[in-house]
């Protein structure tokens, strides 16, 4: 599904490399076309997280596990806040899939940095069209690398800029 996972398969079996044939991971590319998404559904998601009309958006679309990144990004938003950077909330989009230690986890690091309101835990999003397109950015800060990163493309497609680590098919599909 990348570059990166043919790497990994030729450095394990490298005399099968020429046999390696690379099929990205497809994008129904209708579907994040910024003309498709109503911005009747942009605002029904920005209402239902409590945004302000004024605030930026930069969004974490992942499920709710360590390696994708959701501590990263609530330091990077401690650092901004006391950078006087206050019109940004931080969504973190995605289902915890039964991880409610983590779901603890991250609720108490939100509140030692004193962010609540600011990073907020939205559960799982239906509408990701909508999502991205009511943001500023779409963050990738994963930990471990990604085989193909699904979340990059189709935010990239939509045409919401994204900033992501540089690990793993990351910078093949930013």
């Amino acid at each position: 599904n990348s570059e990166y996972t043919a790497g990994l398969i030729a450095d394990l079996h490298p005399v099968g490399r020429d046999r390696v044939r690379v099929i990205h991971r497809g994008t129904d590319f209708r579907r994040y076309a910024a003309g498709a998404v109503d911005p009747a559904r942009v605002m029904a998601l920005r209402n239902a997280w409590k945004i302000e009309p004024d605030d930026r958006i930069v969004l974490l679309s992942a499920r709710l596990t360590g390696w994708k990144g959701h501590r990263v990004l609530i330091e990077a938003a401690k650092r901004l806040v006391e950078r006087g950077v206050t019109d940004v909330k931080y969504i973190l989009a995605g289902d915890p899939q039964g991880r409610s230690s983590y779901v603890r986890e991250l609720d108490a690091a939100i509140a030692r940095k004193q962010l609540e309101g600011v990073v907020r835990r939205v559960g799982h999003c239906e509408d990701m069209p909508a999502a991205y397109l009511a943001s500023s950015v779409v963050a990738v800060p994963s930990t471990e690398p990604e085989a193909f990163g699904r979340v990059a493309v189709e935010a990239q497609a939509i045409g919401t800029p994204v900033v992501s680590t540089g690990i793993g098919a990351a910078p093949e599909t930013v």
